[in-house]
This record gives structure tokens, C-alpha cells and sequence, in this order.
């Protein structure tokens, strides 16, 4: 995982849902960037919905929310849209962004990244690591309490 102070790594574009572009690397404002496994998993959706729900407030921060995983544009577009996302999602499909941002692979069958939540703020420097494997609530409370720090 990145550490806190580093700041983004160059070449950090990624893709979002809809086909556009995001540069994490020139944010131009700060950004909560939470990594998870898989779309339509039990704790991805709860953390998910609970960025949903406090997206309102993150946004009153002067915050941009945006979730990542390794699932295609057409699988986060359906999660977006059943979930009711008010936020972009990144298709990391080929797997780039999660190894510049350093989030390890879990091990089996299905290696996916890990869930890991950064802060980044408006400059693109790390100011907030979040790494709870299975409490997806954390993550949400985490990086709400960080962000306001932040501002």
C-alpha cells in the first residue's frame, strides 16, 4: 500500500464506468478512492452503499468519491445504476491502477485486490490509508474522519 505523504504514483489515469477519463494523479480536489474485490459481493456492496449514503457529506468536504475494482465498465455500470451510485467507479480491469497504488492481490482462485481506501488531496498526496479486509463499515467511517481533518 501507498504510505501516507507519498504522492500519487505518474500514470495514475484510469477509466470510469461510463468511458471517461479521471487523472488520480491531478486531482484537482481531494478524492476518497476505495479499492474493493468485486462488484455484487456481499461486503462490496455494504461498503459501497455506506459511501452512498455519506456521499451528500463528503461532498459538502470538498470531496470526490470514487470506487475502483478490477471488474469490467459494463459489470459497474449495472452495479452503479442497481445500487443507485451517486459517484464514478473505475474499471481497473487490466489491473494497472491497483498495482501502481500498491494493493495487494488476495490469494486464490479469484485474485482479486485487496480493499484498501486512500485520501487524496487536492495536490495528489496521500493523506489517509484504510486497509479492513472484511469491515466495510471502517473504511466509510475512516476516510469521513480523515476528510474532515483534511478540511
Amino acid at each position: 500500500m501507498l504510505k501516507v505523504g507519498q504522492k500519487v504514483p505518474a500514470g495514475s489515469q484510469g477509466v470510469l464506468q461510463d468511458g471517461s477519463k479521471v487523472d488520480l494523479g491531478a486531482p484537482e480536489q481531494a478524492v476518497i478512492l476505495f479499492f474493493y474485490p468485486k462488484a455484487f459481493t456481499m461486503i462490496c456492496t455494504k461498503e459501497a452503499c455506506g459511501f452512498r449514503d455519506v456521499h451528500e457529506q463528503m461532498v459538502g468536504q470538498g470531496a470526490r468519491v470514487l470506487g475502483i475494482s478490477r471488474d469490467d465498465a459494463e459489470t459497474l455500470q449495472r452495479f452503479k445504476a442497481e445500487l443507485k451510485l451517486p459517484y464514478a467507479l473505475v474499471a481497473d480491469v487490466d489491473g494497472k491502477l491497483t498495482a501502481l497504488f500498491e494493493v495487494k492481490q488476495l490469494g486464490g482462485l479469484l485474485s482479486r485486490p485487496k480493499r484498501v481506501t486512500y485520501l487524496i488531496d487536492k495536490t495528489g498526496v496521500v493523506r489517509g490509508v484504510f486497509h479492513h479486509e472484511l469491515s466495510a463499515n471502517a473504511h466509510v467511517k475512516d476516510a469521513m474522519e480523515a476528510l474532515q481533518k483534511l478540511a
